[in-house]
């Protein structure tokens, strides 16, 4: 009983998890920007013009945008093609899986009771757009993520690293699997 109400210790394995997610967390948000910046600098300059005028100058008038002739905006239209921005949305997607990852290591390094849960859907939510984008594109950056999930995945499934994490202590001795219940006819 004095085991139950003793509190959780947070060991090397997951400190060195929720340092993890921490730098995942930065890779991630600052992903998204680098990505984002790359795909503006291959538009061309004739589509750069109407969104930021004449003399160089950021001009943030919607009204001005909007007030454009139709055959300047349907030019900019053909411009920037659907596989642009597809990959500017793509860029878009790594700004919530950055917020994401940040909880989840605050959470880890707090202990929070559903830090592990997090942490997973995150790698879980991380390899599912690695493999569309794999799918779709296959760009550079692709393989880095899902190395880097897989290693993840892995590593949370670590006795160490799940332990802390648990609903109901574990008594001495027992082994840390589940245990099936018994069937009504006595049979497992």
């Amino acid at each position: 009983m004095a085991q139950a109400n003793a509190p959780r210790r947070r060991t090397w394995a997951v400190t060195a998890v929720g340092l993890l997610l921490l730098f995942q967390a930065l890779v991630l948000a600052g992903l998204s920007p680098l990505l984002l910046a790359i795909e503006i600098s291959r538009l061309p300059a004739s589509a750069l013009v109407p969104l930021i005028g004449e003399d160089g100058f950021q001009d943030t008038d919607l009204d001005r945008l909007l007030a454009l002739p139709e055959s300047t905006l349907e030019l900019l239209a053909e411009e920037l093609d659907l596989e642009r921005m597809t990959d500017v949305a793509t860029s878009i997607l790594f700004v919530p899986l950055s917020v994401l990852a940040l909880v989840a290591a605050f959470g880890f390094l707090g202990l929070w009771r559903h830090a592990w849960t997090l942490a997973l859907l995150l790698q879980g939510l991380t390899l599912l757009i690695a493999l569309l984008l794999y799918l779709d594109s296959k760009p550079w950056y692709v393989y880095i993520l899902m190395l880097y999930s897989i290693v993840m995945v892995l590593y949370l499934h670590d006795g160490d690293v799940r332990h802390p994490f648990r609903t109901q202590p574990v008594a001495p001795g027992q082994p840390d699997a589940v245990i099936p219940a018994r069937c009504p006819g006595g049979e497992r």
